[in-house]
C-alpha cells in the first residue's frame, strides 16, 4: 500500500525522500525484513523444540505403559515358606551349642 502511494507521487524530490524512508523501514538491523527473518527463525526453533518434546513424551508414555503391563505382586498374596526345625535345648550348653552351630552352618551355607 505504501509502495503504491510512493509510486503515485509525481514530485521527484518528494518521491526520492519517500523511497528512502520506505527502504529504511524495510532494510537494516531494525527493518521489517530483519524482524520477519527473526520471527521465522523463532518459529523454526519453537517447532523443533515442540517436535523434540512430543517425541520425549511419547517415549515416556511408552515406558509407563510397559510398567503398567507388568504383573505386580499384590501384598495380599500368601507366601509359603519352608518350616524350620530348631534344635532342642536340654539344659547342657556344652553339648547342645555345638550341635546348633553345626546345623546353623549347614543351613546358612
Amino acid at each position: 500500500m505504501w509502495l503504491a502511494y510512493v509510486q503515485t507521487i509525481t514530485n521527484t524530490k518528494k518521491r526520492d525522500e519517500e523511497e528512502k524512508i520506505f527502504e529504511s523501514v524495510l532494510e537494516g538491523e531494525q527493518g521489517l525484513f530483519q524482524t520477519i527473518h527473526e520471527g521465522q527463525e523463532a518459529i523454526i526453533t519453537l517447532t523443533k523444540h515442540k517436535t523434540e518434546t512430543e517425541q520425549k513424551l511419547e517415549r515416556l508414555f511408552k515406558g509407563l505403559r510397559k510398567e503398567q503391563e507388568r504383573p505386580t505382586i499384590l501384598p495380599s498374596q500368601t507366601v509359603h515358606l519352608p518350616q524350620l526345625s530348631l534344635p532342642i535345648f536340654n539344659g547342657d550348653p556344652t553339648t547342645n551349642s555345638r550341635h546348633a552351630e553345626i546345623k546353623l552352618f549347614i543351613f546358612v551355607s
